[in-house]
């Protein structure tokens, strides 16, 4: 196939092979990276700025075991882990692919609160990278929520955060606490590890009656929870992991 676009371009077109090379190059590459055509990227690959894309991958990645303390490569999805910031990094330093996209404070603070440890590092990374490489500040932005977003759905939360422990005990019985339970696990970006009975691990305490001098937070639900009571008890799961929710 290279050869037979070489010939077509280098007869039709009054481009060098060296430049048709690349003009072929950019073609495939740009068809990888939509998905046209993924499995033809790797043949064609021999673009200046893979260098770098490679180098970027390589550095995010080792940064990210070293702050999180956590050897990614066990993840039995590293492999797609890494192929996918490579792509990322090819979208952002080959074409610079970018939207209109910013970030508003109320989004920033939303990603601080609910995902404080991968934002930081997503923008303490992004800031640390040569500003020679970037063609403007919204294509900064761009890549803050490529790398947030895809490394949010790609690593399980349990390798990032220390669990919270919460015992549910509501005097309804165990159909109620399962009940509630479920409604829990929606919070699925909080690390939360639910106990049926206080343990020396219980963080907050979650029923329907206040026990004495229970040294742990104790949150008290006397009906059925509103959508307030849920906004409090996220509040408290912030304020037991320490982050800043003002």
């Amino acid at each position: 196939m290279k050869e037979y676009l070489m010939r077509i371009m280098v007869t039709n077109f009054s481009l060098s092979r060296g430049s048709c090379e690349k003009e072929i190059s950019y073609f495939f590459l740009f068809l990888g990276l939509e998905e046209i055509e993924p499995t033809s990227v790797e043949e064609y690959l021999n673009l200046e700025s893979e260098k770098d894309v490679k180098r970027i991958t390589m550095e995010l990645l080792t940064k990210l075991s070293k702050q999180f303390n956590s050897n990614f490569q066990k993840l039995t999805n590293y492999q797609e882990l890494a192929d996918g910031l490579t792509m990322i990094n090819r979208r952002w330093l080959v074409y610079h692919f970018r939207e209109s996209s910013f970030i508003l404070k109320v989004q920033l603070k939303y990603f601080q609160e609910v995902n404080p440890r991968f934002e930081q590092f997503v923008r303490t990374f992004i800031g640390n990278l040569d500003d020679a490489l970037f063609e403007s500040t919204q294509e900064k932005n761009k890549l803050y929520y490529d790398y947030l977003f895809f490394l949010i759905t790609k690593i399980p939360v349990e390798e990032l955060e220390e669990p919270i422990y919460v015992c549910i005990d509501f005097s309804h019985g165990k159909s109620y606490n399962d009940y509630i339970r479920m409604m829990l696990l929606t919070l699925k970006s909080m690390h939360i590890v639910y106990e049926e009975s206080i343990s020396s691990m219980t963080q907050i305490y979650l029923s329907d009656f206040a026990l004495e001098e229970l040294i742990c937070e104790q949150m008290i639900w006397k009906r059925p929870p509103t959508p307030d009571d849920w906004e409090e008890f996220g509040e408290l799961l912030l304020k037991v992991r320490g982050v800043d929710h003002e």
